[in-house]
């Protein structure tokens, strides 16, 4: 009404616009940023919005003891196309900023190529800050061939590492971009 009442738009020009409408029965998917070829035990967790896809196991884990946290892996696509000049000075970075460990220690780190992709892979170990659980992380960040990263993140109870540690790695490893 503003914009009718100021002459920003005619009467005739709205009449216009909404005549070149069209309606279509479902909008168009948005590209996939990326994917996972392999998922061992870990499936989707459609809880999560935006580009960040979380994976949660499909089954509770085998055992006496249930786990003092969930196991969870992560893969976050950047939200700008930053170049990354040094990509392992970035992952210990970001592995040392994460808020959910305290007490956090690498233990590995390596430069690796996946999916064609410059990466730096590490693993390491902290406090969970939630239930002062001893955790580990393996951590792959992938450098986008447009700008930017991709990070993909394993965390779980250190009682779980001797399951979950090469499947992080091998989920990791099975990352394309696009």
């Amino acid at each position: 009404r503003a914009a009718l009442a100021t002459g920003l738009v005619t009467g005739s020009e709205i009449e216009a616009i909404l005549e070149s409408a069209e309606i279509k029965a479902d909008a168009p998917p948005a590209p996939q940023l990326f994917h996972l070829g392999y998922l061992g035990p870990f499936e989707e967790d459609v809880s999560l919005l935006g580009t960040t896809k979380g994976y949660r196991l499909k089954h509770a884990l085998d055992g006496d003891e249930k786990p003092a946290f969930a196991p969870i892996f992560l893969v976050a696509p950047s939200l700008t196309p930053a170049p990354i000049p040094d990509l392992g000075l970035f992952a210990e970075k970001t592995f040392q900023g994460m808020d959910q460990l305290t007490d956090k220690i690498i233990e590995r780190q390596d430069a690796v190529t996946v999916d064609g992709l410059n990466a730096y892979e590490l693993t390491g170990a902290g406090t969970d800050h939630a239930t002062g659980s001893p955790a580990f992380v393996y951590e792959l960040m992938v450098k986008a061939q447009t700008g930017g990263f991709f990070r993909l993140l394993g965390l779980a109870p250190e009682s779980e590492r001797k399951r979950l540690g090469d499947e992080f790695i091998k989920i990791g490893r099975s990352f394309r971009a696009g």
